[in-house]
């Protein structure tokens, strides 16, 4: 499966925006995890 990853999903994991950046982590370790492909947008 591959998910299309917003810009807005990056900056929330890494600037630890509440409440969406334990999600938005989660994400991003599924992704290095290979669970899924994860591409991220070139313009948002």
């Amino acid at each position: 499966m591959t998910a299309v990853i917003d810009t807005c999903v990056i900056i929330d994991a890494l600037q630890s925006r509440e409440p969406f950046s334990a999600d938005a982590q989660k994400l991003f370790l599924a992704v290095s995890n290979r669970q899924f492909d994860g591409i991220l947008t070139a313009k948002s």
